[in-house]
């Protein structure tokens, strides 16, 4: 998964182009490793009726690939835009392959949004994918009648099914879902960073379960 940091004064061959504040990659798209990219070279050209566009080249340092993250200036500050390559998909454990191939689906639709910036769409389609993931571990796993766990709802499907440790995870990634299908939003403040964290919590906890319900030997 890319990840972006704030950052402020971006130098580029010992010279500055951008003074303020930009988003700048900590993850890898080629490689997906943490890293502290190498800026390489930068240009700039028109975007649009007077704005900049800024182009900038990293280089990996752990697996030596360049990628190019595209800014347009805004001011001192640098707003970001988009870049190349967009990652195609998110390592994601095997498990859920297992406990739902159609979640794995829709997981990967909602992470090549996020990877194009498409955050709104990308919190919609995560809240799609979880609802489909704790149903279709509602009827694999847990063995529930399938035509009773299809009529529910999202809220009705975590308050039934879920374990009392994963419902605050799995509420936060409903209640934010739900408010981005709406024309009002009612927690915009929150990140989408937190929202997205929250969403991990409840990956790694169902497969935690899924693991130890499921261990490679017995006593």
């Amino acid at each position: 998964m890319m990840r972006f940091k704030d950052a402020r004064g971006l130098v580029v061959k010992h010279g500055t182009v951008i003074n303020g504040v930009y988003k700048k990659p900590v993850t890898c798209p080629y490689c997906d490793n943490f890293i502290e990219p190498i800026p390489v070279e930068c240009a700039r050209m028109p975007y649009d009726t007077n704005l900049i566009a800024m182009i900038v080249s990293y280089r990996c340092p752990a697996c030596e690939k360049k990628f190019i993250c595209i800014y347009v200036l805004n001011g001192e500050n640098a707003d970001y835009l988009g870049m190349v390559p967009i990652a195609n998909e998110e390592k994601i454990s095997d498990v859920f392959e297992k406990i739902s191939p159609r979640f794995v689906s829709i997981h990967q639709q909602a992470f090549r949004a996020e990877a194009r910036g498409d955050t709104e769409i990308s919190i919609v389609g995560y809240r799609t994918a979880i609802e489909i993931l704790l149903k279709d571990y509602a009827v694999e796993i847990l063995k529930e009648p399938e035509e009773e766990v299809i009529r529910k709802g999202l809220r009705k499907t975590i308050g039934d099914y879920a374990s009392d440790d994963i419902v605050a995870a799995a509420d936060v990634v409903r209640i934010i879902g739900d408010d981005y299908t709406h024309y009002v939003n009612s927690h915009p403040d929150i990140e989408f960073d937190e929202f997205k964290n929250y969403y991990g919590i409840l990956l790694s906890f169902l497969e935690y379960k899924y693991k130890l319900a499921n261990p490679p030997v017995k006593r």
